[in-house]
């Protein structure tokens, strides 16, 4: 920036010879008007007939008509808004500058390039307005300006497309490098439901579905602890439960010494102080688990937390506790609404992120009227959007809570919805006392198995 006064006067970042080529160069030849369409905006030129002129050749385009110099005035003329930008002369004018049709996508490229600058000088400057306001917090103030950052890059993601086939000899070689039994992301941590729903793949939103009680948190730090074993670090956002509370869970599923010996102040011999030790030991040496307690987040203030966990330590897995307690960022919406942003918020960040969701959500009391209180995937409550959002469901019975006496410490993990694999339901053993999920082959005796086995 040049000085001015003692003060330095930033340069606003543009080059009209540029953004002149790039549109000369569609008018030239409206081949090139398409691949501009899909990353160009006309809010990325500097000038304001710039942007008119831009507009009005991608709305032209969308609308299968022929663009060249008679056919951009005609229609500019029509819509009386010729005169704004010099006339036709100043689109003749434009045309004869362009040195080569041929770079027209690169300097559309060069023109988004300067538009980000710009957009990020302007986020910037709010960010100012808002860090020397008295109106607002400094935490506020501090999340204003990272949503602003993230909102321009976010606004200019973009993946490029390609001819399916050619990617094809690539993917058969990955499905060949793959061992027997191997699956393409990372286990539940309980084979027998990879075995059914395959494991947690990148993009996929997982829904856990489940009545309060039922363990749907038990079963997400089953998956967490099974992730941060295999080195995948884990952000865990915990809507309901203080981060003490799921230390002590965690420690309690690694060292099976149970929880309510923790809470009794009776986890004191010489044997659970070693089991403690070991587990902790354990979770020092394996990947990271950052844990997200603050009790009022939205979907916006997760996945800005998931950007940059990833970029700090990188990220195998985000675990959100649960859908139903995410805030709203319309409260005017109605909850069906809400709802619905959220999931599908969820899902963008599975694709974004290229990792897998696990969201836990809330069933209604609907389950309860049946003389099974099986769940089903319309128990799910404003079902509607996250059945669609979802890539898998599983929803969590444990028939004991109805009836001690009905197969105790035996879960059925129902796989309601799998859109890349098969349905159906797995038995697990639910250990209470740790609150864990376990392979119900190992953790109950054989000779006892096949009697669950004949009740479902």
């Amino acid at each position: 920036g040049q000085s001015e006064g003692g003060r330095e006067v930033i340069e606003i970042p543009k080059r009209i010879d540029i953004e002149a080529s790039a549109l000369g160069g569609m008018l030239l030849d409206e081949r090139y008007i398409d691949e501009c369409q899909e990353f160009l905006k006309p809010e990325d030129f500097y000038l304001d007939a710039h942007r008119t002129l831009c507009a009005e050749i991608f709305d032209m385009r969308s609308a299968g008509k022929r663009v060249d110099l008679h056919t951009l005035c005609e229609s500019l003329r029509k819509g009386d808004r010729l005169g704004s930008i010099g006339g036709d002369v100043a689109i003749v004018a434009i045309m004869n500058g362009v040195p080569h049709a041929a770079a027209t996508v690169e300097h559309a490229h060069i023109v988004q390039e300067y538009a980000i600058r710009r957009d990020l000088i302007h986020a910037s400057q709010l960010t100012i307005v808002d860090a020397v306001s008295h109106d607002l917090t400094a935490e506020k103030a501090a999340e204003l300006a990272e949503n602003r950052i993230f909102a321009v890059s976010d606004s200019r993601v973009r993946h490029a497309s390609c001819v399916a086939a050619d990617d094809f000899p690539g993917f058969v070689a990955r499905l060949l490098e793959r061992e027997d039994g191997d699956t393409p992301g990372i286990s539940t941590g309980l084979a027998d439901l990879d075995a059914v729903s395959g494991s947690l793949c990148p993009e996929q939103l997982v829904v856990v579905g489940a009545r309060p009680s039922m363990g749907k948190t038990a079963f997400a730090l089953t998956v967490a602890d099974s992730m941060i074993r295999e080195r995948q670090p884990v952000l865990f956002v915990s809507l309901e439960m203080g981060r003490d509370a799921i230390a002590e869970r965690l420690l309690s599923m690694r060292s099976e010494v149970p929880s309510q010996r923790f809470r009794v102040g009776k986890a004191t011999s010489l044997p659970d102080r070693r089991a403690l030790a070991a587990a902790a030991d354990g979770f020092r040496r394996d990947a990271t688990m950052i844990v997200d307690d603050t009790p009022i987040r939205n979907a916006a203030q997760i996945a800005a937390h998931a950007r940059r966990t990833k970029a700090r330590y990188g990220l195998g897995c985000l675990i959100v506790d649960y859908i139903q307690l995410v805030e709203p960022e319309s409260p005017k919406d109605s909850r069906q609404e809400q709802i619905a942003k959220i999931a599908r918020r969820l899902k963008q960040m599975a694709r974004e992120l290229q990792i897998p969701v696990v969201a836990l959500s809330q069933l209604n009391r609907a389950v309860e009227s049946r003389d099974d209180r099986r769940p089903r995937m319309a128990d799910l409550r404003e079902s509607g959007a996250i059945e669609q959002d979802a890539d898998i469901v599983l929803l969590l019975h444990r028939p004991e809570y109805y009836d001690p006496n009905d197969m105790p410490g035996v879960a059925e993990i129902i796989v309601a919805k799998n859109r890349n694999g098969a349905t159906g339901s797995v038995k697990t053993c639910f250990r209470k006392e740790i609150t864990r999920f376990d392979p119900l082959s190992t953790a109950v005796p054989a000779e006892t198995q096949h009697c669950f086995a004949e009740t479902f």
